[in-house]
């Protein structure tokens, strides 16, 4: 590839990522906005019923409670949602081992010997 052409294929690809990420950004605020009109829906039919001192069974009242409540906030009401945030710097580099982390693996290592020596012994019989 000839060096006269390089400036071209880059300024190419800086405007194909550039659209891709608008249409993304596009796309994700499509989303925001309907989501919002579907909880707004939700809430103001719930607003009416109950304004109208309309019978409503608890569970239907839970369920569409839940509906008008945003994803974010039911799945970080959901058990073991929350996950630790992992810097790229470990994603890339890798987690600095401790000293305790070294101890717990070399006692992995001494258990996985012994557990692959006793299995040994347990075949030459």
């Amino acid at each position: 590839m000839s060096s006269s052409y390089l400036p071209h294929v880059v300024y190419t690809l800086a405007l194909i990522s550039l659209g891709m990420h608008t249409l993304r950004q596009r796309k994700d605020a499509e989303a925001a906005r309907a989501s919002c009109a579907a909880r707004l829906s939700v809430l103001s039919d719930l607003a009416a019923r109950l304004r109208a001192r309309e019978r409503m069974p608890e569970d239907e009242f839970r369920k569409a409670w839940r509906l008008a409540r945003p994803r974010e906030e039911l799945e970080a009401a959901l058990p073991g949602a929350a996950e630790p945030e992992i810097p790229w710097r470990e994603v890339l580099f890798g987690k600095k081992q401790t000293a305790e982390g070294e101890e717990w693996d070399r006692r992995d290592w001494e258990q996985v010997k012994l557990e692959v020596e006793r299995s040994a012994r347990a075949e030459s019989r």
